[in-house]
């Protein structure tokens, strides 16, 4: 029901937006905390909380640099297939054709 109202009543679909743009913000606001300066983990010993480590999150922290600089951060590789049909296809057959020859002359048990 609301998605429809979403898409017939030109307010209601203002104020979605809105609300799902306040809680991505909200979202951004936890991650940059919990990358920056870390949640609190209690340390337990003999079953009674003895005191607490800040744990900090690589992951978030990632993901924030390569939001913000794609080009430093982002994944090095990069997959070139304009010419796989040319390059890799002859390849594979040769392979296919020696792994056959390695098969053929293998003893069979």
């Amino acid at each position: 029901m609301p998605y429809q109202r979403r898409r017939t009543d030109a307010a209601f679909a203002t104020a979605w937006d809105e609300a799902t743009n306040l809680g991505t913000k909200f979202l951004e606001w936890e991650a940059i905390r919990r990358a920056y300066h870390g949640t609190l983990r209690p340390v337990f010993y003999k079953g009674k909380q003895c005191g607490s480590i800040c744990d900090y999150s690589d992951q978030l922290l990632m993901f924030l640099l390569r939001a913000r600089n794609p080009k430093m951060y982002r994944e090095k590789f990069q997959l070139d297939h304009s010419n796989d049909d040319k390059a890799i296809a002859p390849i594979t057959i040769v392979r296919f054709r020696r792994l056959s020859d390695v098969v053929a002359d293998s003893p069979t048990p």
